[in-house]
């Protein structure tokens, strides 16, 4: 820390990062990074951390650090994971979800525009990654991942105003910075495009559901637990429960363990779960074998009832009060015959017929990108 004022008073202005003996300056945006090269051992790679000064006060009587995870890309063949390093750096890490929550409870965790740039520091990654796939390693199909509106939509899709905290400012905050996140994807995707050949090569972009906002968390297990067909013990289920669920998203397998077999009545139970406006939360409940695929049977190990919420309502696993209202705004998982949860289906390029499909199964787009390729479509992919 450095005072730069000639003025007998210690007012620390400026901050700089120490390591090994240089000291390397912050961003404009207050973020810096420090990475070393490990070689010789099983784990050999760049490794590298993301990090920010939140705050200081002049005195440094108080100094808030965001510390980052320390990471590394986990590259395969080595000669191609040295071309990523050399291209894009090392493994920036995922955007910090809990961080951003912290601060919206007050505390002082990331803000939106920080989130952003982590948004924005994987995304570019991951583009550099895949330009240098393009430009370096010989391949039929690459797939390439661009996670920036998925991440963004899950904690800011904040468009109910019955949302926690969804004020007016809030949710214009949100709203441009899913606004960023549309931008930093096109962005991606004028990259890749720029570095094919358009009459040899083919581009499909696509994504596997849409995102749906939420405002209430339903917590499986503890309505279980309220009625008696899952036990707690000291704030979990305990192992002699009879009754347990898994949920992700909108959706929740729930097992039973042993006799005697009441999934009928924790089919209704769940049927008739309601919210305080008198809303109902599952959608549909079934159990295992009654699904509504005939030519598609349940997996083994699908649970002995799946269940599936209404786009507003996000699933978990915890207990406790048997509704809350999450510090996250979007989710996924529930029926895809919802409108909200269709997906994108962009092509271009060698063999791509112009015009417009209103709509397409999500199952038919590993058939329509095999006879791009000119090979047979997956069995059974439909």
């Amino acid at each position: 820390a450095y005072d730069t004022t000639d003025d007998a008073t210690p007012n620390y202005d400026t901050l700089r990062v120490e390591m090994d003996s240089a000291e390397l300056p912050r961003n404009s945006d207050g973020w810096f990074a420090v990475q070393r090269l490990v070689a010789g051992g099983l784990y050999d790679g760049l490794y590298g951390s993301w990090s920010k000064v939140l705050h200081h006060d002049a005195s440094l009587r108080s100094v808030t650090l965001y510390w980052g995870a320390v990471s590394r890309s986990e590259v395969y063949p080595d000669t191609f994971r040295l071309t990523v390093e050399a291209r894009a750096g090392f493994w920036p890490g995922l955007p910090d979800e809990n961080s951003v929550r912290d601060r919206l409870r007050g505390g002082e965790g990331l803000s939106t525009a920080d989130f952003m740039v982590q948004v924005k520091r994987l995304s570019d990654y991951l583009t550099r990654a895949a330009l240098a796939a393009i430009e370096t390693m010989p391949f039929d199909l690459l797939l390439a991942y661009q996670p920036a509106i998925d991440q963004t939509e899950h904690q800011f899709l904040m468009t109910l105003p019955t949302q926690l905290h969804a004020t007016p400012g809030n949710r214009a905050e949100a709203a441009e910075a899913r606004a960023v996140a549309f931008r930093m994807f096109d962005g991606a995707v004028a990259a890749v495009t720029s570095s094919i050949d358009v009459e040899r090569d083919a581009l499909v972009v696509t994504g596997d559901h849409g995102v749906a906002p939420v405002e209430l968390e339903v917590r499986v297990n503890a309505v279980l637990a309220e009625q008696g067909y899952a036990k707690s013990e000291g704030g979990s289920l305990a192992d002699d429960t009879r009754w347990a669920a898994y949920a992700t998203g909108q959706v929740a397998h729930l097992y039973r363990f042993h006799d005697p077999d009441d999934s009928d009545a924790v089919v209704k139970l769940l049927t008739d779960l309601r919210t305080s406006d008198g809303a109902p939360v599952f959608e549909q409940a079934v159990k295992r074998g009654n699904r509504l695929h005939p030519h598609h049977p349940d997996h083994p190990h699908t649970g002995d009832i799946v269940a599936y919420a209404w786009p507003r309502f996000a699933l978990s696993t915890a207990l406790g009060e048997r509704f809350a209202r999450p510090l996250y705004y979007g989710q996924h998982g529930a029926l895809n015959t919802h409108r909200e949860l269709d997906t994108i289906l962009a092509a271009g390029g060698a063999g791509v017929a112009a015009g417009r499909i209103p709509q397409l199964r999500q199952t038919a787009v590993a058939p329509y990108i095999a006879a791009l390729l000119g090979i047979e479509p997956p069995r059974d992919a439909e």
